[in-house]
């Protein structure tokens, strides 16, 4: 039974001869010239339009607020569920209101014929 026993326990310890350090650091990665030194950016007329915008009174101001716009959260994604229970009956009333509508053109067309 003992040697059962000393037969587990070597399996479960690792030996001293068998670890091996991990390598250190990244591998040196061979890049081609064109992605080491990419050319300029080519000026197009979107560029230059915003340098344009960007030298305005205010221009700077209204680039920030841009990008704030664009980091906003949807409200779908700040209320998941809320927004569909709102929505789904906001969209029948629409619909509701449209049909009724056009019933009361077709109503209105009819009745001066």
């Amino acid at each position: 039974m003992a040697d059962i026993q000393n037969n587990l326990q070597d399996t479960v310890r690792p030996r001293t001869g068998d670890i091996t350090e991990p390598p250190r650091g990244r591998p040196p990665v061979a890049l081609p010239d064109w992605m080491r030194n990419p050319e300029p950016a080519k000026v197009t007329m979107g560029r230059q339009v915003t340098a344009a915008v960007l030298r305005l009174p205010g221009g700077p101001m209204v680039r920030r607020a841009w990008w704030r716009w664009q980091r906003r959260r949807r409200l779908h994604r700040r209320f998941p569920i809320l927004v569909p229970l709102v929505a789904m009956p906001l969209a029948f009333i629409a619909t509701m209101a449209l049909l009724s509508f056009v019933y009361w053109l077709f109503a209105r067309i009819w009745a001066t014929h």
